[in-house]
């Protein structure tokens, strides 16, 4: 007869007697197999002092019987790999063979290998395995580590946790559900989901405008200014000034920025989309740069630009120099244009005045042209800038000394690169006119390169031979630009 039912009480004349498998069979029906709530239950661990792996207290499911570790838990030693290593599988096996008939934690012994596999379940006949975890066997150790456990309890291929099988299907249901809510909206109603998202995401439209003043139909349209409402707009005209926005008909709301401010000029541009919320008296823009700062034009690197609340704006500060500035003081103003300077400025220490004591020579230099009376002359060198005048004291006994001045501001011609017509000075070479040849006038060139000629008076940028009367004396000088 292909069917049965239980299970029933016994009376006198009619036993009722079910073997264990009915009653597993039963529980099969309700439960999973694996063990229960994983976690610390059944957790296989190791200390790393031995072979010994142990199960923690806990409960198993296996075909309708159950299995358990109390009190305390369970040690199993796991046999030492020789020359190479293998890999062991912890696995509960349930025995249904009358010769056993229950569940046994064990350790089921891999193949050796250098890389070896786990052994495979047995889930066949009377037999039939959950892998509680994998455990490493390195060779020629006797020392099993947690690093060596691999937990294989929630893995549902090989063993899992237990749950219900007792489910309803609800697939029709939501099928069902979904039709309904898609023919109510059809028919003009929402849902109050869909009447949140709508909020969310609001609607979009393109605006018109009378100056600063907007206006706007969003698709699916408010029925109301609502907290939360988000607008989707597409500008058509740039502001000029404070704005406002009238959305559906249903009143003239202020822009304003994420700031709480007013909109300022070219804050919303033709063409562009921005995003509006409704905060119950104005509409905020969303995304908006926030506070800018008081910058200008001439604040800001020609080179760069600013964000400003009406857009970039191009610097007009002009970087000066592409190398260090020098200044080299002179009898004229100099000014620096204004701008950046990246470079140092260097001001040269004051070389206005300059002063000291050279000796005269032993022989005498005739002059480049005019008097062609030779002199005895002392040379100066980097002076650092161009005197105008130079005068030299050269004591030559207790109670004589002879005063020499050149004066270049007198000069008939420029400085030139090459001794001319008009390049030239005389200078005094003593007071004692009679006594000197020519009365003591000498013509001295004035040159507008750094380097003396080889021979004659002259003067050049910072430097200058200058004629003296007596030989290998001590002359006093002083160097002035006025």
């Amino acid at each position: 007869m292909p069917e049965k039912s239980g299970f029933f009480d016994s009376t006198s004349t009619d036993v009722r007697t079910y073997p264990a498998r009915e009653f597993a069979d039963y529980f099969a029906q309700l439960l999973t197999n694996g063990v229960f709530n994983g976690g610390q239950y059944l957790r296989p661990t190791a200390t790393g002092t031995d072979a010994t792996v142990s199960l923690s207290p806990g409960y198993a499911w296996i075909n309708g019987y159950v299995y358990s570790v109390y009190d305390t838990p369970l040690p199993l030693l796991v046999q030492p790999a020789a020359s190479l290593p293998r890999i062991d599988r912890l696995v509960l096996r349930l025995d249904t063979s009358l010769s056993t008939r229950r569940i046994q934690a064990m350790i089921i012994q891999g193949v050796p290998g250098s890389n070896p596999n786990p052994p495979g379940l047995t889930r066949s006949g009377e037999v039939y395995d959950l892998s509680i975890a994998q455990i490493r066997v390195n060779a020629n150790t006797t020392i099993i580590t947690q690093a060596n456990i691999t937990d294989e309890r929630l893995n549902t291929a090989v063993c899992g946790l237990v749950n219900s099988l007792v489910q309803v299907d609800t697939t029709v249901f939501q099928q069902q559900w979904d039709a309904f809510l898609e023919e109510i909206q059809q028919e003009g109603f929402a849902s109050t989901q869909y009447v949140d998202n709508r909020v969310l995401t609001g609607g979009y439209g393109a605006t018109t405008n009378s100056g600063n003043a907007y206006s706007v139909t969003l698709t699916p349209a408010p029925s109301a200014l609502v907290a939360g409402l988000r607008a989707t707009v597409r500008i058509n005209t740039t502001n000029t000034g404070a704005a406002t926005i009238n959305v559906n008909g249903l009143g003239v709301r202020n822009i304003l920025k994420s700031n709480g401010g007013a909109m300022t000029a070219n804050g919303l541009r033709s063409g562009s989309v921005y995003s509006l919320v409704y905060n119950g008296t104005a509409f905020i823009l969303q995304g908006e740069g926030g506070e800018y700062g008081t910058a200008l034009a001439g604040d800001v690197r020609s080179t760069k630009t600013i964000g400003t609340e009406s857009g970039l704006l191009s610097g007009t500060l002009v970087t000066r120099d592409i190398a260090p500035t020098i200044i080299i003081p002179n009898s004229s103003d100099q000014v620096l244009n204004s701008g950046i300077y990246d470079n140092p400025i260097t001001i040269k220490a004051g070389a206005r005045l300059a002063s000291g004591t050279s000796t005269s020579s032993s022989t005498t230099m005739t002059p480049i042209f005019g008097f062609q009376d030779p002199y005895y002359y002392i040379t100066v060198t980097g002076l650092g800038f161009r005197p105008n005048r130079v005068i030299m004291k050269a004591v030559y006994s207790e109670d004589r000394s002879i005063v020499c001045t050149y004066d270049f501001g007198t000069r008939n011609g420029v400085p030139s690169a090459t001794a001319g017509a008009n390049n030239y000075n005389f200078i005094v070479v003593s007071a004692e006119l009679s006594a000197m040849p020519n009365q003591g006038y000498v013509r001295v060139y004035e040159f507008s390169v750094s380097n003396l000629p080889a021979s004659g008076f002259a003067m050049a940028t910072n430097s200058f031979r200058l004629p003296v009367p007596v030989a290998n004396t001590n002359v006093i000088w002083e160097a002035i630009s006025i």
